[in-house]
């Protein structure tokens, strides 16, 4: 396993990486957001240019928050990975960043079952 710490002006994020007989499975620690959201994107950029796997794995479950920043960046990695003949998928989502993807039928993309909103918190109806 091999941590890769990106530092930034504003924020850090621990990255952790390590490799299986299927690919590359990259472990982010904390929230995707603005300022952490280019260390994601050069990690994936990295392992697609140095290994070229057929499989990514991004495991999210330190993850606890995503916001809109971070889905386009996930979009675009998808994009480079499957460019580069790789795949690219999204594992074990926190309840917040699951809504999230779910909310912009962004999980099938990422590989993640669709179970319906479940985990999605209803809101009351408006009162007239």
């Amino acid at each position: 396993m091999k941590a890769i710490n990106e530092h930034s002006r504003e924020t850090s994020m621990l990255i952790t990486e390590s490799h299986t007989d299927a690919g590359v499975r990259l472990l982010p620690f904390g929230e995707i957001d603005m300022a952490t959201v280019g260390q994601v994107r050069d990690a994936v950029i990295a392992v697609l240019a140095r290994d070229k796997p057929p499989a990514i794995v991004l495991d999210f479950k330190n993850v606890s928050f995503i916001d809109s920043t971070g889905i386009g960046e996930l979009v675009r990695c998808h994009r480079a990975a499957a460019v580069s003949g790789s795949a690219l998928t999204v594992e074990n989502l926190a309840p917040f960043p699951r809504r999230q993807l779910w909310a912009t039928g962004l999980l099938g993309l990422f590989g993640l079952a669709d179970t319906g909103h479940a985990d999605v918190v209803p809101t009351a109806a408006p009162t007239l």
